[in-house]
């Protein structure tokens, strides 16, 4: 489909009216704060908690957890270590590894993975990396041990290795390709064969919870040795591997494909460098994928609405379209699109529905590229527990929290779970 017959092909920057204004904002310590945020109930106050964390290549240097009223509950780290910015994950993430109703932060330190109590920041456990690991790229759960969940831990060198371990550190598997590709940025644990026991998406190879190779993707368009698997998202599940559906993404080799449950091809697009999907139904009659296309100039960075047959249907420019995310925001079952930096949020046929009131450093950033990544950053999460997703839009130094107006009963899917992830 050519850009004459897209549904829509229209340029958003700067917000317009309406505006939303947040529900609450939290100002965060700047020398333990930092662009990566992630979030969980710390103290178990069925209330949401947010954690804020600096870093130094990847490496944990500083931490910082807040309330939602802004109250500081503890720092971990040194302050001021580190940078505040980021181009990749960082390895710390909020879940309940010991499944004592609480969750806990767990991040990497250089050689280390440190386990911290999410009330008090408080040292539970510190675990040894494998030696030929100094940082972990980044942190999975998984139920690879198939006890009913996730409390496997996956870390991984940058493109090169895995190693799955036990929630008491008992090493599961290693693994790295033989074939000469890559791993991927975050693996992504799921079970296609339905024996309890989750699979791992390693970079273009599936892994069975031994960690032996059941399939690998084979592109009939490019080159995949060009680069590595940059996002995957769980487009489909089913009862059987082929009714299993994955949108994929391949750094390098610029690259786009849905793929079933057993690695076979369903479409595949090429020529752009596709980085980050999202799957929802966007339009009604099923599911579209929304996509940004980076690596480009800034100022000319478009977003993609593709139908489930592979179509790209409409498009959005954007001056920075790296951070988005889908929320049903008026509750009608179908998803509306958040674009971060424009501050905006828009419908699948070209029409935008509101924006949002924003105050911070990042302001001037966002529309002239000085430095780093401009943001800001978004996550969709259920803050105020009414079952519908709220939109945080996040910088280094501001968290601001919207609330989702819709009254829906819906189910609604969060992309920002335990297994947080910049791709």
């Amino acid at each position: 489909m050519d850009n004459n017959s897209l549904l829509f092909d229209v340029e958003i920057l700067d917000p317009e009216p309406p505006i939303i204004t947040p529900y609450k904002t939290v100002r965060m310590s700047p020398e333990y704060s930092g662009q990566w945020l992630v979030a969980g109930d710390l103290d178990n106050d069925d209330e949401m908690e947010f954690v804020s964390a600096r870093n130094e290549d990847q490496r944990v240097t500083a931490v910082s957890a807040y309330k939602l009223d802004g109250t500081l509950m503890w720092t971990w780290g040194n302050a001021d270590e580190g940078k505040s910015t980021l181009s990749y994950d960082v390895p710390m993430q909020v879940y309940d590894i010991n499944d004592d109703g609480k969750d806990e932060v767990i991040l990497s330190d250089e050689c280390y993975l440190i386990i911290l109590e999410g009330q008090s920041g408080k040292q539970l456990a510190g675990y040894p990396l494998p030696n030929e690991l100094k940082v972990a790229d980044c942190i999975t759960f998984a139920d690879i041990s198939g006890i009913g969940r996730p409390t496997d831990i996956i870390v991984k060198t940058r493109y090169t290795k895995l190693w799955a371990y036990t929630s008491d550190w008992k090493e599961i598997w290693s693994w790295s390709p033989n074939d000469g590709n890559m791993t991927c940025h975050h693996p992504t644990p799921i079970d296609i064969d339905g024996d309890g026991k989750d699979e791992v998406l390693a970079g273009y190879t599936m892994l069975d919870n031994d960690g032996s190779e059941m399939w690998t993707f084979r592109s009939g368009k490019v080159d995949l040795k060009r680069g590595h698997l940059d996002c995957c998202r769980i487009a489909q599940t089913g009862q059987r591997a082929e009714d299993f559906r994955f949108i994929i993404t391949c750094c390098g080799a610029n690259l786009i494909a849905m793929l079933d449950g057993r690695g076979n091809v369903i479409w595949e697009i090429d020529g752009h460098h596709f980085e980050s999907p999202d799957v929802a139904p966007i339009l009604s009659g099923g599911k579209q994928v929304f996509v940004d296309l980076d690596h480009r100039p800034y100022g000319d960075s478009p977003v993609w609405l593709i139908d489930y047959e592979g179509n790209h249907i409409g498009s959005y420019k954007t001056r920075y379209s790296r951070h988005h995310r889908l929320v049903d925001w008026n509750g009608d079952g179908l998803y509306e699109i958040v674009l971060a930096n424009a501050l905006t949020i828009c419908d699948g046929k070209g029409k935008r529905v509101a924006s949002f009131e924003f105050d911070s450093k990042f302001k001037e950033s966002r529309t002239e590229k000085k430095s780093g990544d401009p943001g800001p950053l978004v996550s969709v999460l259920d803050v105020t527990g009414n079952g519908s997703g709220d939109v945080v839009l996040h910088t280094d130094d501001s968290i601001f929290i919207y609330r989702n107006p819709s009254k829906t009963k819906k189910k609604q899917i969060f992309a920002d779970n335990f297994n947080f992830t910049l791709y």
